[in-house]
Formats: C-alpha cells, sequence, structure tokens
C-alpha cells in the first residue's frame, strides 16, 4: 500500500510539467512488440536487459513528442525508467539551457536535493548529454522513504532524448550497470543517425 502511495507523488515529481499551449492530453499508445518513434526512427523496444515496457505515450497530435515507461523485472513498484523522444523545437536548441530547465523545475518540487551533475558521453563517444542525479524524500502515512533519481538529456539531430529513472534508495545498491545499459541500448548513436540518412 505504501509504494501505491509513492509512485504517484514521485511521478509528479519527475515527470514532464504542464503542456504547452500545442500539446494535448498524453495519451497511452497501444504498442506490441517493438515500436519504432514514426518520424525519428528510434526504437523502443519490448524489452531490453532486465527492463519491460509498460506503456508507449504520445503527448502532441503528430506523434513525434513520446515515450515510454519500462519497469525493472527484478522489483516493479521500486525502479521503473521513462524515455523521450521529442523534436528541439524553437524555444531552445542549447543542450545546456535544456538541461537547465528541466533540472530546476525538478529541484522545485518538495524534498528534492541535487546530488551531482556533470557531462556524459555514450559508449562511442559521439554522443554527448548532461546527467543529473537527485536524492527524492518523500512523506507518506507510513513514514519517509528516500528514492534515487537521475535525469539525462541528449541532443540527437533535431530530436531531444531525454531519460528519467527512480529507484528506492534503500533496497540494496544503486542499480548504476542497469541503467547505463539501458541508457546505451536504447539512446540513438551516431551510427543510428547515418542509417537513417541513406
Amino acid at each position: 500500500m505504501v509504494l501505491l502511495t509513492v509512485v504517484p507523488l514521485l511521478l509528479s515529481v519527475f515527470l514532464p510539467g504542464p503542456p504547452s499551449p500545442e500539446a494535448i492530453e498524453p495519451r497511452v499508445v497501444p504498442a506490441h512488440g517493438d515500436f519504432i518513434h514514426p518520424t525519428a526512427g528510434v526504437r523502443f523496444p519490448e524489452e531490453a536487459g532486465g527492463f519491460v515496457r509498460t506503456e508507449v505515450t504520445q503527448y502532441d497530435d503528430e506523434g513525434r513528442d513520446l515515450s515510454a515507461t519500462y519497469r525493472s523485472r527484478r522489483s516493479f513498484a521500486q525502479f521503473w525508467a521513462t524515455f523521450y523522444v521529442y523534436p528541439v523545437g524553437s524555444e531552445t536548441r542549447d543542450l545546456r539551457e535544456r538541461f537547465e530547465g528541466a533540472r530546476n523545475a525538478a529541484l522545485e518540487r518538495s524534498g528534492v536535493t541535487l546530488t551531482y551533475e556533470r557531462d556524459i558521453v555514450l559508449g562511442d563517444g559521439r554522443l554527448s548529454g548532461r546527467h543529473a542525479a537527485f536524492l527524492v524524500r518523500q512523506t507518506t502515512p507510513a513514514g519517509e522513504s528516500l528514492y534515487h533519481s537521475h535525469l539525462f538529456l541528449f541532443r540527437w539531430e533535431d530530436w531531444w532524448v531525454k531519460w528519467r529513472f527512480t529507484f528506492s534508495a534503500t533496497e540494496g545498491g544503486a542499480p548504476d550497470r542497469e541503467v547505463v545499459e539501458l541508457v546505451e541500448a536504447l539512446t540513438p548513436s551516431a551510427a543510428l543517425a547515418s542509417t537513417r540518412r541513406r
């Protein structure tokens, strides 16, 4: 029962803020097997590493602003990840500026503390981004719960690629290896970009 209370609170902290005037009410897209982003060509697999996809969500009419939510097989309610792919748009095309907006929006919420922030480069060295880690304290009827949350943001061609991970701070050690494997498996690379241009 406690987890059912905590999860909605954490989602309110780490999911996107209010939609833009052009946005629609988010809706779940029926998806079976691998789901391919219709314009970016990015794959949202049904399974990746130790994770299984639970839903694909669309945030605009055109189907260009999409996310996929994944849960860890080893802990259903205690470790989840959301993978977003959406157009860069005209409001800001600068990675650091966009990242600062997402980071600051998280820090405005009660109980959220920044633990570190850094530049990050994916395995092939050709896709760079920013990474921030947070500690989240949530008060529930059963007491205080602690969670780690990670934000990753990359600029890939004319798309933002964003990750949000949240997991229990008390359930053993931080699953850093699982986080890195999922990011590297699903985040598009220069190799995918060159394939799409052919």
